[in-house]
């Protein structure tokens, strides 16, 4: 099997005033790509594409109902500790630790969501210093892409949102119905 991950991130500021941030990262076996790309396009329901922040409770328990039924691994780093005037950094910790556990996967390929062009450069400058240090292999193919281009984002995304609901708001619902699809690591950031 060749295995391939769809990332996003997402960040909520918790009652306490202290913050995380998330970034999922939906792992599938490329054999099934292009069938769960109409999957994941059916979930926009005539919108471009399907964005948890502008979706309602009931689109968001009809997408997370397809993605636990699509049984894929959801793979989730949370760091705890985000304060916005260190976002980049408290990004760049949570990034490393998802490449490295999917690098441990034997995930072939990593789609990020595409930010601006100097944030996916910045992104690249420290994958290619990971890579440098041996934190991941050279293996590992990183590619950024925007979810109307690559609708199996959005599978991260709908993650990453469910995680996030459910760390930052205590909103448990979505998490639940994903608990057995789900593997959640949390990290603190510096």
């Amino acid at each position: 099997m060749v295995w391939v991950a769809f990332a996003d991130e997402s960040m909520r500021q918790r009652h306490d005033g202290s913050g995380i941030y998330a970034i999922a990262a939906p792992v599938i076996d490329l054999a099934f790509v292009e069938e769960l790309r109409s999957c994941a396009a059916d979930l926009a329901r005539g919108k471009q594409i399907f964005h948890w922040r502008d979706a309602d409770d009931r689109d968001r328990r009809r997408a997370v109902e397809v993605v636990a039924e699509l049984g894929a691994l959801n793979f989730v780093v949370v760091g705890i500790g985000l304060q916005n005037r260190r976002q980049e950094r408290h990004r760049r910790q949570v990034l490393r630790r998802v490449l490295w556990e999917l690098d441990q996967m034997d995930v072939s390929h990593v789609v990020l969501d595409s930010r601006r062009h100097q944030q996916d450069a910045t992104d690249q400058a420290a994958v290619a210093g990971w890579r440098a240090q041996r934190v991941i292999s050279s293996r590992l193919r990183i590619d950024h892409l925007r979810p109307r281009d690559e609708p199996l984002l959005c599978l991260a995304d709908l993650v990453a949102g469910a995680v996030t609901a459910a760390r930052g708001d205590g909103d448990l619902q979505y998490v639940n119905r994903l608990s057995a699809c789900l593997e959640e690591i949390t990290i603190e950031l510096e």
